[in-house]
């Protein structure tokens, strides 16, 4: 199941959109949101406001997270790396619209890869999830050379079991003449919960024949998946196997996604993600003073403070040291996360300057 993923997991953005019923039947692959590690708890008031991915103790991702009334992501800003590069500012914007039983999303990712301080169109990921929150259509696009969006990647159902849930997929790509060419078909299981609990995939061989290439099995907690074991084959002869573990804090959010490639009858590390989440207090908003426009937390701070906004979606921010020295400026969403963690233990002055007003915090580092 090779899929092209967007840098955030696969968060999903949801777009009003038409499709029809021969639409639905057309060539692509199913995939289950909770194969992907998803920031969405069952009370929206207990959702982390941030969180930052660690690997091998370096940050590789660091997010401030802004939710609808529904407990779904809506804006998604921050730093990544690209291609193992330094981090660099990106965000994804996402919405959401429902047609019949169908849930549509569309996430739009930007990156501002350079200093000219431009938003640069990344990737756009359009899905239609059934009822059982399982995706019947995945498209993505990438920035064609006219402004507009090129679609790169089809994945959609073709058949179904009884109860409406994808039981066998096809996946297309772009090919020549604006056409898509299907390369890849995979068959889905279900538990008794209609969870999704076994790929096999097939790829086209020399022969134009269906080769099996990847077996998934998949494990449940109370939260979601715990773990999969892969194992990927050539001509029916295994080539090497993998696990994959995630474990979950007491909200239900993934704390860690470790990967293991199986070596003779052991299963060694090969890849360890930890997930540090900030849980805004119950009287976050309430500790807003009046006249003021933003609040921040925790305060003293070791690794990132999180900047929370009362009447604005977005603000300047400037950080000094007490001597009057910039460290840092950028500009912020209405809750973001800034990291710091290389600063000198002090204390220090935070501006947040909004269109209405303007804040001083006297932030402690520690």
């Amino acid at each position: 199941m090779k899929k092209i993923l967007l840098l955030l997991c696969l968060i999903p953005i949801l777009l009003p959109a038409q499709i029809s019923d021969k639409e639905l039947k057309l060539i692509g692959l199913t995939l289950q949101k909770n194969n992907g590690i998803v920031l969405k708890s069952a009370a929206s008031d207990k959702l982390p406001d941030s969180t930052y991915t660690y690997r091998n103790d370096v940050l590789f991702r660091m997010l401030g997270l802004t939710y609808n009334g529904d407990g779904l992501i809506v804006l998604a800003q921050g730093y990544t790396h690209f291609n193992y590069a330094d981090l660099i500012p990106f965000k994804m914007e996402c919405a959401y619209a429902r047609e019949g039983d169908l849930l549509i999303s569309e996430a739009v990712t930007y990156m501002k890869p350079y200093s000219d301080n431009v938003w640069y169109p990344y990737a756009r990921n359009v899905v239609y999830a059934n009822k059982n929150d399982i995706n019947v259509i995945d498209r993505l696009y990438y920035p064609d050379s006219h402004g507009g969006w090129e679609l790169n990647q089809l994945s959609a159902a073709v058949e179904y079991n009884e109860k409406g849930n994808p039981t066998v997929m096809e996946d297309s790509i772009s090919s020549t003449n604006n056409s898509l060419r299907v390369v890849q078909r995979t068959t889905v299981a279900y538990d008794e919960s209609d969870r999704i609990a076994e790929y096999n995939t097939f790829l086209l061989n020399d022969k134009g024949e269906w080769a099996a290439y990847e077996h998934i099995e998949i494990a449940y907690n109370q939260h979601g998946y715990i773990e999969n074991h892969y194992q990927y084959t050539d001509a029916g002869q295994p080539l090497f196997a993998y696990l994959r573990e995630v474990l979950y804090d007491e909200r239900g959010n993934p704390v860690s996604d470790t990967k293991k490639i199986l070596d003779g009858k052991d299963y060694l590390i090969v890849t360890s993600d930890t997930y540090r989440h900030v849980y805004p207090s119950a009287d976050a908003v309430a500790r807003i003073q009046p006249g003021n426009s933003s609040v921040i937390y925790p305060n003293p701070s070791t690794d990132f403070v999180t900047v929370l906004l009362h009447d604005a979606n977005q603000a300047d921010i400037a950080l000094y040291t007490m001597s009057g020295n910039l460290v840092a400026q950028q500009t912020i969403g209405n809750q973001s996360a800034i990291s710091v963690r290389s600063l000198p233990e002090g204390i220090y002055l935070l501006i947040v300057k909004t269109e209405k007003r303007q804040d001083v915090h006297k932030l402690i580092v520690k």
